[in-house]
């Protein structure tokens, strides 16, 4: 299956065709013999806003986060995966949830075909 492009996502310059609007997700989605793979959740130990959290991706889009108590936030071998990993700030998340909401992708938000869903974040 082709991903069609849609005349209002080409781009231009003086009638001049510059580029298209690919979505992130689409680019993601595999197809393999007319069935269609299902999107992959993920979880690490990011830094949000100076504080350590537990940060929630559909195929690495951040999406959502647990706040930890300082306690776990103290131990080293979680700090040492939250510094492998880049940080986010408030700007960070209210975009990249925006846009998983566009593409009704955003796993609390829709429904959506996962591959591993017993990793969603729990209410306990």
């Amino acid at each position: 299956m082709v991903e069609s492009v849609d005349t209002p996502d080409l781009k231009s310059v003086g009638g001049n065709l510059v580029g298209v609007q690919v979505s992130l997700l689409a680019s993601t989605k595999y197809y393999v013999v007319g069935k269609v793979m299902k999107y992959i959740l993920s979880q690490s130990y990011c830094f949000y806003m100076n504080e350590i959290v537990r940060m929630y991706f559909i195929q690495g889009i951040p999406y959502t986060f647990d706040e930890l108590p300082k306690l776990i936030q103290d131990h080293p071998s979680i700090q040492n995966e939250a510094l492998m990993h880049r940080d986010y700030d408030d700007e960070d998340m209210y975009l990249y949830s925006n846009y998983l909401i566009l593409e009704e992708a955003h796993p609390l938000m829709f429904e959506v075909d996962l591959e591993n869903p017993e990793l969603l974040p729990r209410d306990d």
